[in-house]
């Protein structure tokens, strides 16, 4: 199917053309009109240029003028119609001619438009270029986030169950400091007892020169889970080489022949050699609890620095 515009320019040049077509009819008639006026004039003229006589030459004449005037009539008839389809065509012409020069502007203005558009066009294949070229790269970097993120995600639950076990260890770890510290606080009860009661012994038996403990007999010691006989001999030796190291009923240095003497103090000597053993092993295991107490700080405090480390790296 045609167009608006293409209909337009067909009627367009069917009117030039018929335009065209009624002018050289009217010339032609123009033309004929001109040839039979100028034999009207030669005839009026020359009325008896062709020899006969003059009645019959008046009549002819007459009906050839009357003939030729009427030809002329209709000449005329002819011209004005012409005239008036020219001046119809050629209002039609001026009225096409003018829509012809609007749509003369509308197409340079389509035109114009069409080549803006084009433009606009190559502008925004550039842009979606760009667009498409930026969401590759960008595409590329949201798959990199993403797996920096699972592999960020992984470290951040793993880094979650360190200081979860790690606040485990360090609860069990002050738990186990608690519990030390309150055994060493009970050893060290016992300790300051099993003291002031030998201390209490010695001096009984320095003020009365005799070994008696029975003057302590109602003692705190009494209470106390004694060992039943000493256990390490190099420790017997050395408590009784007081100047005889091989002498264990001689508290006081005195010679064997006075081992009867001392021989009813016999128990009370076993007492409190046991007493003193017991002391240094509870010595020996306080100072084991305190040197397992200060590791143990040590410990929660290596774990209180490494919770807080991976707390801030998870935080950052």
């Amino acid at each position: 199917m045609l167009n608006e515009h293409e209909i337009h320019s067909r009627d367009q040049s069917l009117t030039i053309d018929n335009y065209f077509s009624t002018l050289n009819d009217v010339c032609k008639i123009l033309n004929d009109l001109s040839n039979k006026v100028s034999e009207l004039f030669v005839f009026l003229k020359n009325p008896n240029s062709n020899g006969s006589n003059s009645h019959s030459s008046a009549h002819l004449s007459v009906d050839w003028i009357i003939e030729k005037s009427d030809d002329i009539s209709n000449v005329f008839t002819r011209v004005n119609s012409a005239i008036l389809e020219l001046e119809e065509i050629k209002a039609h012409v001026d009225s096409l001619r003018k829509e012809n020069e609007v749509v003369f502007v509308e197409n340079n203005s389509l035109r114009m438009k069409i080549d803006e558009n084009k433009q606009c066009i190559k502008s925004l294949e550039l842009e979606l270029d760009e667009l498409n070229k930026k969401y590759n790269d960008e595409n590329v970097q949201r798959i990199e986030l993403e797996e920096k993120y699972q592999v960020l995600s992984k470290e951040k639950d793993k880094i979650e169950d360190e200081i979860q076990q790690l606040e485990t260890k360090c609860q069990k770890l002050l738990s186990d400091k608690v519990s030390l510290e309150k055994k060493v606080a009970e050893h060290n009860e016992l300790y300051s007892n099993q003291m002031e009661t030998i201390l209490s012994q010695v001096n009984c038996w320095r003020n009365s020169q005799v070994f008696r403990l029975n003057d302590v007999e109602h003692t705190p010691t009494n209470n106390v889970n004694l060992i039943e006989n000493p256990q390490n001999c190099d420790f017997l030796h050395v408590a009784t080489s007081t100047p005889y190291p091989f002498n264990m009923y001689d508290l006081l240095g005195a010679d064997e022949n006075n081992k009867d003497t001392f021989q009813g103090d016999y128990y009370s000597h076993i007492a409190l050699l046991k007493w003193m053993e017991k002391c240094q092993l509870l010595e020996q295991e306080n100072s084991q609890l305190f040197i397992e107490v200060e590791s143990l700080k040590s410990q929660v405090s290596e774990l209180e620095n490494s919770t807080h480390v991976a707390k801030m790296n998870y935080l950052f």
